[in-house]
This record gives structure tokens, C-alpha cells and sequence, in this order.
């Protein structure tokens, strides 16, 4: 379940037709890729279509969460054979630079202490810890594609991305107990640009919200999920 809705349905139509679809999808992509993507390799593009004929769909399982008092598991769905793991890497490559422009941008830990080296103390000041709940499964595609368009450049390539995020987000197929499934809402689980587009959404959102208040506050990072502010 998310937000209220079945975050995943059974569907009837058949594997190799959908591999077929997901197939010609990624081929077609790729050529555009050939003649719009300037700043990476052919070869380094190659990533998209690399072993093309033998991927299929991706794979859904689960995982126990043995750190819960009460045993309870992690819904997993492995993109690492899937037809759109290329592309999904090849946005995940070039999502990278965006998310470091964010003012909320934290590389690690190790940034968070060099950064905090550098505030000064004062004992008005209120240290606030978060954690995003729900993250992936509370983006609305439409809606974060939509904010995404409006803060990258407007040039073929960041189109490119744009085309290649709906695609990966909108096709999130996989196989379960013999059928096929798809997931209707959220960020495409399993899949290697889901943490980068996650993290580019709610950081824009972000800014957006902290010109209004950007005068309280002195810091503000946030790795994924969790935040921190002062």
C-alpha cells in the first residue's frame, strides 16, 4: 500500500511481449542518446543497451528486517538484470552533477563535520534531525517530473533525461510467484537512479520553500532520507 492506493497490480499481459516493448524502448533511447549526448563516450553510452538481448524483466523478493522488534520485511524488486537498467544507470550518471548543486547536498558524513566546523555557536540556535517517511513510494511522477523540467537547463540533453526518467518510472515491471506485476505509484523501486531522482525532487522542493525562510536557518543537509538542520 501507498497513500492509499495498491502500490502494486497484477497484470495479464504476457512476459515476452512486455520484454519485447521494454527492449524496443531501450534501443530506441539509445540512439537518441547517440546524437544527443555529447559529454559522455559511445562506449560509456553503450551502458544503455549493454547485453540488451539477454536482460529481462526485474525480479521481486523480500528481505526479513531482523533490526525490528517485530519481524516484518522489505519489499525488494532487483532492477540488476532488467531490460531498463542501462538507462537507468545512464540517468543516474548524469543526475549526479544536478543533486550537488542542491544546497542540501551532503556527500557523507565526513561533510556534515567539515561543514559543522565552520558554524559558529549561539545558544538561540535549535538542532533539528529528520527522517523522510515514505520517500520513495510518496513521489508522484507527473509532479516531480514536472519540478525536475523546471530546474534543469533547458538544452537536448537534459530532455534526454527527462524522456529517460519517465520511461524508468513508468515501466517498473516485474516478476512474482510466476506472474507479472507493475508498480503504479512512486519512484520505480530496485532501479539505480531511483536514490539520485529522489534526492534531486525534494531537494529542489526544497529550495524552493527556503527562499521564504532561508534567513532561519544556518545549515541544512540532508543524505536521501535524513536530514539535519540547525
Amino acid at each position: 500500500m501507498a497513500n492509499g492506493k495498491h502500490s502494486y497490480i497484477k497484470v495479464d499481459t504476457r512476459i515476452e511481449e512486455l520484454v519485447l516493448r521494454l527492449k524496443k524502448l531501450t534501443i530506441k533511447f539509445h540512439e537518441r542518446i547517440k546524437r544527443s549526448d555529447k559529454t559522455t563516450s559511445l562506449r560509456d553510452k553503450k551502458i544503455i543497451v549493454a547485453y540488451v538481448d539477454s536482460l529481462k524483466l526485474n525480479k521481486f523478493y523480500g528481505l526479513i528486517k531482523i533490526h525490528k522488534a517485530k519481524l516484518d520485511i522489505r519489499p525488494i524488486i532487483s532492477n540488476t538484470n532488467g531490460l531498463l537498467s542501462g538507462i537507468s544507470k545512464w540517468l543516474d550518471y548524469h543526475l549526479q552533477r544536478h543533486i550537488r548543486r542542491l544546497h542540501s547536498y551532503l556527500k557523507d558524513s565526513d561533510q556534515l563535520i567539515v561543514d559543522l566546523k565552520n558554524v559558529e555557536h549561539d545558544a538561540s540556535y535549535r538542532v533539528i534531525t529528520y527522517d523522510v517517511v515514505s520517500m520513495y513510494t510518496s513521489i508522484e511522477t507527473n509532479k516531480a517530473l514536472k519540478l525536475i523540467s523546471r530546474y534543469l537547463p533547458r538544452n537536448e540533453l537534459n530532455a534526454c533525461i527527462l524522456d529517460g526518467l519517465r520511461i524508468v518510472m513508468t515501466n517498473n515491471f516485474f516478476e512474482f510467484d510466476g506472474k507479472v506485476w507493475f508498480q503504479v505509484t512512486g519512484t520505480a523501486m530496485g532501479t539505480a537512479t531511483a536514490p539520485a531522482y529522489a534526492v534531486l525532487f525534494l531537494g529542489i522542493a526544497e529550495e524552493l520553500i527556503f527562499r521564504k525562510f532561508k534567513r532561519h536557518f544556518v545549515i541544512n543537509r540532508r543524505f536521501i532520507d535524513d536530514g539535519f538542520m540547525v
